[in-house]
């Protein structure tokens, strides 16, 4: 029981239009391949197929589902629970992560999506957890692994654990890909 307190935990520790389905078809950046080879986590990360939804959307669908979708590793100062194979992700489309507020020194944590209200960003993100054959989750950080980081674009197959609420989403990851990362351009 107390591994579901530590997993709620970030979606509730917050600092300071919905999109249509994506297509995921892109490829891994040839970094994240090489990251991937190495990592603790053998076939985690990868390519993922076909139509992903939205966090938001996906909050809307019931335990037991198999989804993907897509959305930024955004939603707590903090988003990745150390130790532990589990990080929150938000929706991009409904919070704003504060490098996007086109002040380059505007917040020291842009992922933590302080300036938007807090129950419009607990019901924008949930949790993703990777579990081991025994269904708990891995004793292991995820941050880093595979070139997964704060503010990473990303895309998840999985399942919608049980112990989900209204409250507080979770969803069980198989397969993770991390999108290439977009350079702006500078004016």
């Amino acid at each position: 029981m107390k591994y579901i307190y530590i997993l709620l935990i970030p979606v509730f520790l917050i600092s300071c239009g919905e999109k249509s389905p994506q297509d995921t078809t892109e490829s891994l950046s040839p970094a994240n391949q090489s990251q991937s080879a190495n990592s603790p986590f053998p076939g985690l990360f990868g390519k993922i197929e076909g139509e992903a939804i939205s966090v938001s959307e996906a909050r809307k669908r019931k335990a037991g589902a198999t989804i993907t979708l897509t959305g930024k590793i955004i939603g707590n100062k903090f988003p990745f629970v150390e130790g532990r194979a589990s990080f929150v992700m938000g929706d991009p489309e409904k919070i704003t992560s504060c490098d996007l507020m086109g002040e380059e020194d505007h917040c020291p944590t842009p992922w933590d999506v302080c300036c938007d209200d807090v129950n419009h960003i607990r019901n924008s993100t949930l949790s993703v957890q990777v579990l081991d054959q025994a269904g708990k989750v891995l004793k292991t950080g995820l941050k880093n692994q595979g070139g997964l980081k704060e503010l990473s674009m990303i895309s998840i197959r999985g399942v919608i654990s049980p112990l989900s609420s209204d409250q507080a989403m979770i969803i069980n990851a198989e397969k993770i890909m991390i999108h290439p990362e977009v350079k702006k351009l500078s004016e």
